[in-house]
């Protein structure tokens, strides 16, 4: 689940990231609350400063339980 855990993130998603990041696109943004496309547009921001697959914290079970 963790495989790629601080490796860079593919030119594609940070493209995804850059169309995202000022303005959600109007067919996204039909489908979402104000809210989540403010969400949306945070993270891509945070991608796109810190462009790396999230690394698990150590202060918490990283893993679904029970299911691992």
């Amino acid at each position: 689940m963790w495989d790629f855990a601080g490796e860079e993130l593919p030119a594609e998603v940070l493209r995804g990231c850059e169309l995202v990041v000022d303005s959600v696109p109007h067919p996204v943004a039909a489908l979402l609350e104000h809210d989540e496309c403010a969400a949306l547009q945070r993270r891509a921001a945070a991608l796109l400063r810190k462009p790396l697959f999230p690394v698990p914290r150590d202060d918490y079970r990283a893993y679904p339980w029970p299911l691992v």
